[in-house]
């Protein structure tokens, strides 16, 4: 039974996902903003900015002529149907039955009543992984380099991250196994009980039973997973890349001052679309090309920000401009899904004194979530706050709360140091159901 626990653990690691269209939860993993719920369009930090806002870059502090921020990088997981905690003692099960297996195949007269605990083992093993399906797991990750020089006449900045997100759910299929397998052990043990037990083998049909009397393992229970186990992971998963130079300027227009941005990129998107057997998961034989396939496009991000001059500032932004629709590759389905990437359009509003910083963003489009499970859409608001301690420590926290689904609502919190120019940055998530979480870490040098 090697192959239902190694298969069984290793949905815990897969970076997965399943969507026929899709745009992830309006975020990067920078641990200011991850601190501050998420919160970053109207007042990140210029050496940031191409993440959330490219216009922030001539929203900038007379301060910042330069920064270099490398690595921003994070990651977070959630487990809304407690798949992790569902999948612990699954082994010990597995495990027990093999056990059970070799102690009744070690037995050499067994009577009535002996495959009494291989028969309890397996519904044990059933009942577990029955248990496992439909419990999806998501993950995101990301890591990133920004090159930035901030300024009111021309700001700009050079950006190369990548994302891996998504989700993945494990497929218990092997109800009928187990059934053929029961009656096996029934069959068995009224051979076992009769008068002569080495005709009545030879002579039942068995699925799971040895019954050549020439055969040296002859009356032995004989279960083969590479051949019976019909349990699978699906997995549908999608990384991307990016490089861009974020551009900005401000604007006198209508008598006000506006600072305009853009982000013209080049994107990589991989798609896998990936359907492992309890067989085949383990054993190398599939080639991960034959399943996944990359799309080069161009995109742009775009946004505006308006300094107020009385603390307040206010941004919009448009990340994703042109969508994108790409096909999946899977040898082994009827046809392809089809993944789309869609523009994500969002609102900040943000308020800043010499030892604090509050704001607040809003979507005001609705994402379809990386996900397995249904009705996975988010649209967050998300507000925080930032005390800041003589430009040398910052403490922060935020709440993200999710519009289309309250269970999704979290918690976040973080610090920075920022000694003689150098900083180091860290923050934490964890969702309020206790079901998610999260965490971002950033080191950068500014001038």
């Amino acid at each position: 039974m090697n192959k239902i626990s190694s298969l069984s653990v290793a949905v815990c690691a897969l970076l997965t996902v399943n969507s026929s269209a899709m745009a992830n939860a309006f975020n990067a993993f920078d641990p200011k903003s991850l601190a501050m719920g998420g919160t970053g369009v109207a007042m990140a930090d210029p050496a940031t900015s191409p993440f959330y806002n490219p216009a922030l870059l001539s929203v900038a502090e007379q301060s910042d002529d330069f920064s270099l921020e490398f690595p921003v990088f994070g990651g977070s997981v959630t487990d809304e149907n407690e798949f992790v905690d569902t999948i612990d003692g699954t082994e010990d099960l597995v495990d027990a039955l093999d056990t059970e297996i070799n102690n009744y195949n070690n037995i050499v007269n067994p009577g009535a009543g002996a495959v009494a605990p291989m028969v309890n083992a397996i519904n044990d093993v059933n009942s577990k992984l029955a248990d496992l399906t439909d419990r999806p797991i998501s993950l995101d990750g990301g890591l990133g380099i920004i090159v930035a020089i901030p300024s009111e006449k021309f700001g700009m900045a050079f950006t190369a991250n990548g994302r891996g997100y998504g989700a993945g759910s494990f497929s218990y299929e092997d109800g009928q196994t187990v059934t053929d397998f029961t009656d096996d052990m029934t069959a068995l043990d009224a051979c076992n009980a009769s008068a002569d037990p080495i005709t009545c083998i030879t002579t039942t049909s068995f699925n799971y039973v040895d019954t050549n009397p020439l055969s040296p393992t002859f009356g032995e229970v004989v279960f083969d997973t590479d051949n019976d186990i019909q349990s699978n992971v699906r997995t549908l998963g999608v990384a991307t890349a990016e490089v861009g130079l974020s551009f900005s300027r401000e604007f006198f227009i209508l008598g006000q001052n506006l600072a305009v941005g853009i982000t013209p990129k080049m994107v990589s998107t991989t798609v896998i679309d990936y359907t492992a057997s309890a067989q085949s998961f383990d054993s190398g034989d599939d080639d991960i090309d034959d399943f996944s396939e990359t799309y080069d496009d161009f995109n742009i991000d775009v946004g505006i920000a308006k300094d107020h001059m009385n603390g307040f500032r206010t941004g919009l932004v448009i990340k994703n401009l042109i969508g994108y629709d790409y096909e999946t590759v899977n040898p082994n389905a009827t046809e392809p899904l089809e993944i789309s990437i869609e523009p994500q359009l969002r609102a900040g509003v943000s308020y800043q004194n010499s030892f604090s910083t509050i704001a607040l963003d809003v979507d005001l489009t609705k994402n379809d979530a990386l996900s397995l499970i249904e009705d996975a859409s988010t649209q967050y608001a998300s507000l925080g706050i930032e005390l800041n301690a003589f430009d040398f420590t910052q403490i922060r926290a935020g709440y993200r709360m999710d519009m289309e689904n309250s269970d999704r609502n979290q918690l976040s919190v973080g610090f920075g140091l920022s000694p003689l120019g150098f900083h180091v940055d860290l923050a934490v998530v964890v969702g309020e159901e206790g079901d998610s979480g999260g965490f971002a870490f950033q080191l950068g040098f500014r001038i």
